[in-house]
């Protein structure tokens, strides 16, 4: 009996120690569920990489190593909607990274109705011809000001309804 529950405590001790150990794989893009978290994510990988670094979060500069070899790697970091941190947050609304990014969050909403949608960026027609009839929709996205400016949609009216916009994000 005494020998079953050494065993039994060794077992248990064995277990716990397994599961401190297991490093869960964390994906680059996200998600990060604060800033802490994605800083300490790159402080690790930039240190073990040994690889310029520079991480921004809503536009924001979070973290810098830059005693790495080859040129600096750059990411921008969005809190989306869900609270998480990601790289891209998949959302018509954003926020997205740049300008050349805008048509293809778009396609992927209206497809093949993208040619008669027009895509205004700070007020300027960026895709689509205004006015033009018959119309799917109309998107305005505005630039958020930060150190590293990003695209948020302002207002959206297309066929399927209207879509309210969002505001910048604050610094974290």
């Amino acid at each position: 009996m005494k020998a079953a529950k050494t065993f039994a405590g060794f077992v248990v001790a064995l277990c716990l120690g397994m599961a401190a150990s297991i490093s869960y794989a964390q994906s680059v893009d996200g998600p990060f569920v604060s800033k802490q978290q994605l800083v300490s994510f790159w402080q690790a990988k930039a240190t073990r990489d040994n690889q310029a670094t520079y991480i921004a979060l809503n536009g924001y500069g979070v973290y810098s190593f830059s005693n790495g070899f080859g040129p600096a790697l750059s990411l921008d970091y969005y809190q989306c909607s869900d609270g998480l941190i990601y790289t891209n947050c998949n959302s018509i609304k954003g926020p997205i990274s740049s300008r050349d990014k805008l048509y293809p969050t778009v396609y992927t909403m209206m497809g093949s109705s993208i040619s008669s949608t027009t895509i205004y960026l700070d007020g300027t027609p960026i895709h689509g011809t205004p006015g033009f009839s018959p119309s799917s929709g109309s998107f305005r996205y505005k630039t958020c000001p930060a150190p590293r400016s990003y695209i948020v949609l302002d207002q959206a009216f297309t066929n399927y309804g209207d879509i309210t916009g969002m505001n910048c994000l604050p610094q974290l």
